[in-house]
């Protein structure tokens, strides 16, 4: 009799299993539905700007960076915003580390009040599975990371009744089990604490990732053209800084845009066999999911993007690199104002020829920048990220 009952219960748990898989394959998410849930990955990727100000230095996410700060605080103007919030939109819109308030740095993770729960529980369950899916992606130990996150799945545990279809991907038992699970301090190691986290887990995110898949930001196109050329020297200059933090190195919208990236790399290599050796690594970025991957595939991607350059012929090679210098200047003056790199840049910049007449004011933008030397960080800055912007305009 035990052993029957327990075979029972075994079929009756597969079949409920089976039924909620069924019912999470029917979901077909709305536009709204998309909305909310990408409002709440911009609101985590704020939290995690707070914490790696550098990704706002990067200029060709820039727009997204003070896009992400207003999802979380509101725009120009947003009712309760002060000095301090229009001067972190300032930061985000320039990435001038100068900007940049330390003290935004001690918000760590989100919490909804309960009148959104009120007002719009679906939007509000959707914002908060986008939140929890994008703070997964951290380079934090897990049980750093589930404790961040326990009040944000205890309340989507809570609210799963109110979010229309979407409630079935977590599952009774384990909503109430979570409900009931207090909150740790993040110094408690005790074995099992967060078991019924880690099984929330399980069964939300991979759900999750299917019914909302990633984007690379930025979207990646490269025209057949000496501006496609300078286009890619800014791409591939955008990686290498991405590869500097490894919180947006594991961002999924950002191992897109290293695949997409990659490929393009793999188009312009003229010997097949680093051609095919890049289009493995494009295809690796997308299941890199930890810090030791980043640090694998930076070794990797450093070899092969430089063999990609050397591929070029002159003119195209010169093209090439008045993109690339004009992303990295403006890096370089936004966050880590190193001047002895600065001027290498510069001249290097200065010395290379400019065969693009796609790019309205080149020359002119180029000369700004070289006229702003190596310590103005201020006026370099926003003369390498008016070069940047130009050569990405469409």
């Amino acid at each position: 009799m035990i052993y029957r009952a327990a075979g029972m219960f075994f079929a009756f748990v597969l079949i409920a299993t089976a039924l909620c898989r069924a019912d999470q394959m029917q979901i077909v998410p709305t536009d709204s539905d998309r909305s909310a849930f990408a409002k709440g990955e911009a609101k985590q990727r704020a939290i995690d700007m707070f914490q790696d100000p550098r990704v706002c230095g990067i200029v060709i996410l820039r727009e997204r960076c003070l896009s992400d700060l207003d999802a979380l605080i509101g725009g120009a103007g947003a009712a309760g915003n002060d000095a301090n919030a229009e001067r972190m939109r300032d930061f985000a819109r320039t990435g001038d580390i100068d900007r940049f308030d330390k003290k935004w740095s001690d918000a760590n993770s989100l919490m909804f009040p309960d009148a959104a729960w009120t007002s719009d529980p679906r939007e509000t369950w959707l914002e908060g599975a986008g939140v929890v899916l994008e703070s997964s992606y951290g380079p934090s130990p897990p049980m750093i990371s589930q404790i961040m996150s326990l009040p944000m799945y205890k309340d989507l545990a809570k609210h799963a009744g109110t979010a229309g279809p979407y409630g079935t991907l977590i599952p009774r038992e384990l909503a109430a089990a979570v409900q009931a699970t207090a909150v740790p301090s993040q110094k408690d190691t005790t074995d099992g604490v967060l078991d019924d986290v880690q099984k929330v887990q399980d069964a939300l995110l991979p759900a999750l990732k299917t019914l909302f898949p990633s984007q690379a930001q930025p979207a990646v196109s490269v025209a057949d053209t000496p501006k496609g050329d300078m286009q890619l020297g800014v791409y591939v200059a955008s990686a290498n800084e991405m590869f500097e933090s490894p919180t947006l190195f594991l961002q999924p919208s950002s191992r897109a845009f290293l695949n997409s990236v990659a490929l393009q790399l793999a188009n312009v290599q003229l010997d097949p066999a680093s051609a095919a050796q890049t289009r493995i690594l494009a295809q690796g970025f997308l299941t890199a999911n930890g810090p030791d991957d980043w640090k694998r595939f930076h070794a990797d991607w450093q070899n092969l993007w430089g063999r990609a350059l050397a591929s070029l012929k002159t003119e195209r090679k010169d093209a090439f690199a008045v993109g690339m210098l004009s992303a990295q200047i403006a890096y370089n003056a936004a966050i880590l104002r190193e001047a002895g790199p600065a001027q290498e840049q510069l001249d290097m910049l200065s010395g290379a020829s400019l065969s693009s007449a796609d790019v309205p004011g080149l020359a002119d933008k180029r000369s700004a920048v070289v006229a702003a030397g190596p310590r103005d960080w201020a006026a370099l800055n926003q003369a390498a990220s008016a070069l940047t912007s130009a050569i990405m305009s469409p």
